[in-house]
C-alpha cells in the first residue's frame, strides 16, 4: 500500500506542472465569446490565461477534445477571480453543460458561474465522454446546477478537485433533483476530492453505476459538506474508498423516507436500514447456464475506511421524525455514516464493518455523529438558512405520505445559499466564510487539526502541508489511530524579521499550534508559564536556522485557564497568551 501512496502524492504535486508543462500560454481578452473564439483558433495544448476580475461570456458550451488548460491570474485581495459566465443558444435556451470533455482538462483560479445573465440555471457544469484527466483547483462554482457538477459516462477517467467551493446544486422542488458526482454507466479510476467546500448538495453527493460500477481509488478527504438533502455515497463496489475528516452540517437533513425504497437495491429484502456509506459484497461473474452467481475471495482486499468524520443534524430533521411515528406515518429516520454493530441484522453495512474476518479493511469509527457538535459557524447566515431547509424538509416529507395541509412545492421555503440574491449577476466576493469555533471539531481530524475544509485555518493547513506524505500514509494503511504531527515542522520561507505568532486554535483542548518566525541562524528557547509565571514545559531548547517554526503543545495534563509562551532568540523576546478550556 506504501507504493500507492507514494505514487499518489507524487502525481498531486506534480499534476499541475504536469498538465501545462511545454503549452503555449494564450492570454484572453475578457467579453463575450473570446474565450470559445481564442480556443476554436488556436485548438488544444494551450494554457489559456484570464485576468482576474474580469468576465469572460460563453457564446457556446465549451468542447474539449485535445488537452487545454483554462487558468486564471492570481486574484489580489478582495479581488474575484476570473469569471466564467454560460450563455444561450440562439433560440435562447441555455447550454447543456459548460464543459463537455473528451481529454484532459485544468481550471484554476476561476470563478464559474453556470446561470446565463437571465438568471437560468443550466443542467449541469462538466459532462466527461471520454478518457481523460480533470484537474481542478482554486475555483469558485455558483450556482453549479439544475442536476449535477460532474457526470461521467466513460472509462479511464481520474478527476483531482481541491481547494475550491462549490455552491447549489439542484432546486428545491422536491427530494430529487440530482448529484455531485455522477457515474452514469463506468467508473472512475481516480477521484481525489480534497480540502473543499460544498453549500446546497443535491439527493446524492456521489452516484454510482449500481449494476455495473467499480471505482478503483477514491478519496475524499478535509472536506466541508452543508445541506445534504439525503444520501452521500451511493455506490456498493468501490475497490478504495477512504472518506476521512470532513465536517458535515445537516446532512440527511431530509430524513430517509419510507419512499425512497424502490431507488435502493434492498428494497424488501433482509437489510432494512440504509446509511450515507453504502458497501456490499462484489459479484465477479453470473454462470450463462446455470444462473449460479459467484463473488469476490475473503477476506476481501478491498478497502472501505471511513474515520474521523461529523455530522451537525439540526433538532427540526429529528422532530419530523419523531412526529412521523407518533402519528402513524410509514417509518422515517436519519441516516448515519455506517450503522452501529447492533444494527447488523438489519443493515449490511453494519453487518460488512463489523466483520474482521471476511472484510478485514472495511472501518468506520472515530466519527462524531450522536454527540452531534455544532460547529459554531463565524457565519449566522448559515443557521437562517438551517431554519428554512427544516421546514422544507418537514413539507418534502409529508408530500410523499400524501397530506394535502401544506403549501405547494413552489411555495416551499428555498434554503440555498444565494449570495446576492440572484442567479446570474454575483457581486459579492468572499462568496462564504467557513470558519467555526468549536474546540473539539478543531482538533478532531485524525492529524488532531480542524475537520473539514482547512483552507478556512491557514495556520493549520500549512501544518497539514507539511506532514501531508506522512499523513496520507498513516490512512491508506487503514491505520484508525491519530497520527501525530512532528512536534516542530520547519516551513522553507525565510521571513524577514522575528516574529512570534499567536497559537492556534485559541482556546485550545488539548493540544496547540505555536508559530515563529527567525531570519537568521540563532540560539532559540521556547517556553510555557503558569499565571503564576511558573515554567511548565521548555518545548524549544537549541540553535536553529533561519525559518517559519511550528511547534504543538499538549496541555493533556493540565487544568483549565491561562497559560503563556515565551519564546528567546538572540536578542528577541516576546510572550503571548494562551487558554486553555477543557
Amino acid at each position: 500500500m506504501k507504493r500507492l501512496s507514494v505514487s499518489i502524492f507524487v502525481l498531486l504535486s506534480f499534476l499541475f506542472v504536469a498538465n501545462t508543462n511545454a503549452q503555449d500560454i494564450i492570454t484572453v481578452d475578457p467579453g463575450y465569446g473570446t474565450l470559445n473564439s481564442a480556443i476554436d483558433a488556436n485548438g488544444g495544448n494551450k494554457i489559456y490565461k484570464l485576468q482576474a476580475g474580469k468576465w469572460y461570456g460563453l457564446n457556446a458550451s465549451i468542447l474539449v477534445i485535445s488537452p487545454i488548460s483554462i487558468i486564471g491570474e492570481t486574484p489580489s485581495a478582495g479581488q474575484m477571480p476570473a469569471i466564467i459566465q454560460t450563455g444561450t443558444s440562439s433560440d435562447g435556451t441555455i447550454f447543456a453543460n459548460m464543459f463537455t470533455v473528451a481529454s484532459n482538462l485544468t481550471l484554476k483560479n476561476v470563478f464559474i458561474v453556470n446561470a446565463d445573465l437571465n438568471e437560468n440555471i443550466a443542467p449541469g457544469l462538466i459532462m466527461q465522454v471520454a478518457g481523460g484527466q480533470i484537474v481542478m483547483d482554486s475555483i469558485t462554482v455558483d450556482p453549479v446546477g439544475q442536476v449535477y457538477f460532474m457526470l461521467v459516462n466513460a472509462t479511464n477517467i481520474s478527476t483531482y478537485l481541491t481547494n475550491s467551493l462549490i455552491m447549489r446544486t439542484g432546486h428545491t422542488l422536491n427530494i430529487n433533483d440530482g448529484f455531485i458526482f455522477y457515474n452514469a454507466g463506468n467508473y472512475w479510476d481516480t477521484l481525489y476530492v480534497e480540502n473543499n467546500t460544498f453549500i446546497d448538495i443535491p439527493t446524492c453527493f456521489y452516484q454510482g453505476s449500481i449494476a455495473t460500477g467499480r471505482e478503483k481509488f477514491m478519496w475524499f478527504n478535509h472536506n466541508s459538506l452543508l445541506f445534504g438533502k439525503a444520501n452521500l455515497m451511493h455506490q456498493y463496489f468501490t475497490n478504495q474508498l477512504f472518506f476521512t475528516n470532513n465536517l458535515m452540517w445537516n446532512f440527511n437533513f431530509n430524513p430517509y423516507h419510507s419512499a425512497w425504497t424502490a431507488f435502493w437495491s434492498d428494497a424488501g429484502l433482509k437489510y432494512k436500514v440504509e446509511c450515507l456509506i453504502n458497501a456490499d459484497t462484489l459479484v465477479t461473474g453470473t454462470d450463462s447456464t446455470t444462473g449460479v452467481i459467484t463473488y469476490e475471495s475473503f477476506p476481501v482486499s478491498r478497502k472501505h475506511f471511513i474515520e474521523y468524520n461529523s455530522n451537525y443534524i439540526s433538532q427540526g430533521s429529528k422532530d419530523l421524525v419523531t412526529w412521523a411515528e407518533t402519528n402513524g406515518y410509514s417509518y422515517s429516520y436519519i441516516m448515519p455514516l455506517v450503522w452501529s454493530p447492533e444494527y447488523k441484522d438489519s443493515s449490511r453495512e453494519a453487518s460488512i464493518f463489523n466483520d474482521d474476518v471476511n472484510f478485514p479493511y472495511f472501518k468506520a469509527g472515530n466519527n462524531l455523529e450522536e454527540a452531534n457538535y455544532d460547529p459554531a459557524f463565524s457565519e449566522s447566515k448559515i443557521y437562517a438558512l438551517t431554519d428554512s431547509a427544516m421546514l422544507w424538509a418537514s413539507y418534502s416529507d409529508k408530500s410523499l405520505w400524501g397530506l394535502t395541509d401544506i403549501p405547494s412545492a413552489d411555495k416551499w421555503p428555498n434554503y440555498f445559499y444565494n449570495v446576492d440574491g440572484n442567479n446570474g449577476n454575483p457581486l459579492t466576493w468572499p462568496r462564504f466564510n467557513g470558519v467555526y469555533t468549536n474546540s473539539t471539531l478543531l482538533t478532531a481530524s485524525i492529524e488532531n487539526l480542524p475537520l473539514g475544509d482547512l483552507n478556512w485555518f491557514p495556520e493549520a493547513k500549512a501544518l497539514w502541508a507539511a506532514n501531508k506524505t506522512n499523513v496520507m500514509n498513516h490512512i491508506l494503511a487503514t491505520n484508525e489511530t491519530k497520527y501525530s504531527l512532528t512536534d516542530v515542522e520547519k516551513v522553507e520561507i525565510v521571513p524577514g524579521k522575528f516574529q512570534l505568532q499567536q497559537n492556534y486554535p485559541n482556546p485550545f483542548n488539548p493540544s496547540t499550534i505555536i508559530k515563529y518566525n527567525i531570519p537568521a541562524g540563532t540560539s532559540v528557547e521556547l517556553k510555557i508559564y503558569n499565571s503564576l509565571g511558573q515554567e511548565l514545559s521548555s518545548l524549544v531548547n537549541k540553535q536553529q536556522n533561519a525559518g517559519t517554526y511550528e511547534v504543538k503543545f499538549d496541555a493533556s495534563k493540565y487544568a483549565s485557564g491561562i497559560y503563556f509562551y515565551k519564546i528567546k532568540a538572540g536578542s528577541f523576546v516576546e510572550t503571548k497568551k494562551m487558554i486553555l478550556v477543557k
